[in-house]
């Protein structure tokens, strides 16, 4: 009798877990899958971190992410929400690399901030939410504090 009990409460706790829903915070609005590329003359460049930058400057739903090995990133919403929600973008991109006491950045400064950056990037509903960003050659520029 103890075993079935047990058998059942285990059960029941397998089945329910996957019930719980997520709460979101208040104002998200529809999120969309969406991926972008990073290229460096052509390989993909792992480690870039990705920001999309509302164009509309009350917007304050922001997508994000690094991209991987293969240069390429699943943006997510406040790193936590798969997708983005729809709108235009900036996009602003940073790799940074540590040599001893010194910190580099590896991108453009062009790209690293949302005043200078012409990279740009539309989420629609419906559609392929992706793009490929070349970013040319790497640099090596000294971060000063």
């Amino acid at each position: 009798m103890r075993y079935v009990l047990v058998h059942i409460l285990l059960v029941a706790l397998v089945v329910f877990s996957g019930c719980r829903t997520e709460l979101k915070p208040d104002g998200l609005p529809p999120l969309y899958p969406a991926s972008i590329t990073v290229t460096s003359e052509g390989a993909p460049v792992a480690g870039v971190f990705v920001n999309l930058v509302p164009e509309d400057p009350v917007e304050r739903w922001t997508a994000a992410g690094t991209t991987g090995q293969n240069g390429v990133v699943t943006l997510r919403t406040y790193a936590r929400y798969p997708g983005s929600p729809a709108g235009k973008f900036k996009v602003v991109l940073t790799k940074t690399e540590v040599d001893g006491a010194n910190m580099y950045q590896l991108i453009n400064n062009k790209y690293t901030e949302h005043a200078t950056s012409e990279l740009e990037f539309e989420v629609v509903p419906k559609g392929k939410n992706s793009a490929t960003f070349d970013i040319g050659k790497l640099v090596r520029d000294l971060i000063k504090y």
